[in-house]
């Protein structure tokens, strides 16, 4: 296993468990990777689920914002802080946006809101700028967060020949994303960033790193608070080796599905990526394998091997 560790014995049993489950999953989750072009035929559009009239929206929103609430103090986070948010205009960065911005004006003495905008919060939007339609995506998702009165930025991806390089796209997006998270974090002096990963990108998460034979410390899964570095830093007079940001996933107990209602008791609309049902990626066909499986029964499972690879690496 990775760097000379082994699983325990508790860490084998969880993980023989984990994997018989899968095994009754006929589809192909992995296969090698596939080329991929700039351009692309997947549109991204806003959308709003029906209220349902049988929910009581008041007692779900505040169980969110109490665990929300919970999970920011756990991390050693206040109201105070200055906290910058990623963005992409999906459900589950727009709850995040919903809770952070509450937890914020619920936390302060004022709203400070005398501005419009609430002191201390931003949200930074990534244009990849890989499809022609992106910029605009880019200015709907800021208009939509500034109406919760959380002050935007987008910032604009720049790569080599105006394209990255043949290979995995959503490998590619990823690395420039966090580099874009970085960058516009030192400039506008925010030392932490949250991130809206859930208990099902984990899931994901671990069902790819288990297909390429991980080992414990890929299996431990996103970290819940961790500390990243820009692999350039842009920012001149910074040092590179003094400008880490404070990375934290607040949602990493919360499903999918609480992330669709959080936005729909709040009235917030979200935007749907046709491209994350495209079976040309690997995690869009794992995410959609998964989706046999029962909720409860495979979330604790995924937990378990998780926390089991944890302990195993003295990362809880």
């Amino acid at each position: 296993m990775a760097r000379g560790l082994i699983l325990t014995s508790q860490a084998k049993s969880t993980s023989t468990t984990f994997l018989a489950s899968l095994s009754t999953c006929s589809a192909p989750l992995v296969s090698r990777r596939r080329k991929f072009r700039a351009s692309s035929p997947f549109v991204r559009f806003f959308c709003k689920c029906a209220r349902r009239e049988n929910h009581h929206s008041v007692q779900v929103t505040t169980g969110y914002k109490e665990t929300f609430s919970e999970r920011m103090a756990l991390a050693g986070l206040k109201p105070h802080h200055r906290v910058a948010l990623g963005v992409s205009g999906g459900p589950d960065s727009m709850a995040l946006c919903v809770l952070a911005a509450d937890w914020k004006i619920s936390g302060l003495e004022s709203s400070g809101k005398e501005s419009g905008l609430i002191d201390g919060l931003l949200a930074i939007i990534v244009d990849h700028g890989l499809r022609a339609e992106s910029g605009e995506e880019a200015n709907m998702v800021r208009e939509r967060v500034s109406e919760m009165g959380i002050r935007c930025e987008i910032a604009h991806c720049e790569w080599k020949d105006g394209r990255p390089e043949q290979g995995n796209l959503q490998e590619a997006a990823r690395e420039m994303r966090y580099e874009m998270f970085h960058k516009v974090c030192l400039e506008q002096q925010f030392g932490i960033l949250l991130l809206a990963h859930h208990a099902d990108d984990q899931a994901e998460l671990l069902v790819i790193r288990l297909s390429r034979n991980s080992g414990v410390l890929g299996l431990a899964g996103m970290a819940f608070t961790s500390q990243f570095f820009a692999k350039h830093t842009c920012s001149h007079g910074v040092d590179p080796m003094n400008s880490g940001i404070l990375l934290v996933r607040p949602f990493l107990d919360f499903l999918k599905k609480d992330m669709y209602m959080i936005c729909q008791e709040n009235e917030q609309k979200w935007v749907e990526d046709p491209s994350n049902r495209s079976p040309l990626f690997v995690r869009n066909r794992i995410r959609m394998s998964l989706q046999k499986f029962s909720s409860s029964v495979f979330s604790s499972q995924v937990q378990s091997l998780i926390s089991a690879c944890r302990k195993n690496t003295c990362l809880c």
